[in-house]
């Protein structure tokens, strides 16, 4: 396989060459197209229940801290959404091995 690969690139070098820099410049405006938001409580969506969350991470040094925001569906139970978690982070610790 890798050597079918290897014939194929030495045979059409102006092709492969087209292709990476195409998929380079592909993946560089993608990159500059990022933009990270600073001020959480605008993720947060505008409602009673969440203006009082919204003040209290204004007041919070949040430099080194990561939020994830997790919410159980209709009728899911509070030992649902937390094995659904911990189940994920284990899945999540396994890649960083």
């Amino acid at each position: 396989m890798l050597n079918r690969i290897y014939q194929y690139i030495t045979i059409h070098k102006l092709a492969t060459f087209s292709f990476f820099t195409a998929w380079a410049l592909i993946a560089i405006y993608g990159l500059s197209q990022l933009r990270f938001e600073e001020d959480i409580t605008k993720v947060l969506p505008q409602n009673d229940k969440t203006n009082l969350t919204s003040k209290v991470l204004k007041q919070l040094n949040f430099a080194d801290k990561i939020s994830v925001m997790v919410t159980a569906k209709k009728g899911g139970t509070l030992t649902d959404l937390f094995m659904t978690m911990a189940l994920s982070l284990r899945m999540v610790k396994r890649g960083y091995r």
